[in-house]
């Protein structure tokens, strides 16, 4: 999906996060909802499968509801595949430190089907809030056994890195002292 990312200047670019206090398939619900923005009617074709995204997202119409959570995750995986049909997309799915169980099942079971799609799917979480109970440890395990997982660990940025981060943002250097000051209260994370 990199390869097909790097080339094509049609590539969506979407993103979805994860809240604290979030709904279920939040993160993804919210990647679909910026894809709809983008081509309204855009998940339309899911056909047979529509009625039952439309019980994570309303505003498809009429949900059906089922017990069945293989057909819901078809239906997640029908508006994934649909969503890089016309041109590769890359889904940025944020916070996942803070997503719920259904979320993380749903990557789990949906990974490995999605590896041949024009589509890239990037998780980012923060290890600093990752109890070693949290189900995200147990995603990132099962995906990598699945072969499905690169993973990039990113460091704290150093004095250096934060004065040139600085000064990318203001357009002009900082002083060494605005520069030092930011890096000690931040720890050299740029967020």
């Amino acid at each position: 999906a990199e390869d097909v990312l790097a080339h094509d200047d049609e590539a969506r670019f979407l993103r979805g996060a994860a809240t604290p206090s979030g709904s279920p398939f939040g993160p993804l619900t919210g990647a679909m909802r910026e894809y709809l923005r983008l081509v309204p009617g855009g998940l339309d074709g899911c056909g047979p499968l529509r009625p039952h995204l439309a019980l994570v997202l309303p505003e498809l119409g009429e949900a059906r509801a089922s017990e069945d959570r293989a057909t819901l995750f078809e239906a997640l995986r029908c508006g994934l595949v649909t969503m890089s049909r016309d041109a590769p997309a890359a889904i940025l799915l944020d916070d996942l430190q803070w997503s719920d169980e259904a979320t993380l099942d749903v990557l789990a079971a949906l990974a490995p089907t999605l590896q041949d799609l024009p589509l890239l799917i990037v998780g980012a979480s923060r290890s600093d809030e990752l109890p070693r109970d949290h189900p995200l440890r147990r995603l990132r395990h099962d995906l990598r056994r699945e072969r499905v997982l690169d993973e990039i660990a990113l460091e704290p940025l150093s004095p250096a890195e934060t004065a040139e981060l600085v000064a990318q943002v203001l357009g002009t250097p900082a002083s060494p002292h605005l520069a030092g000051l930011l890096h000690e209260r931040t720890g050299g994370v740029p967020f």
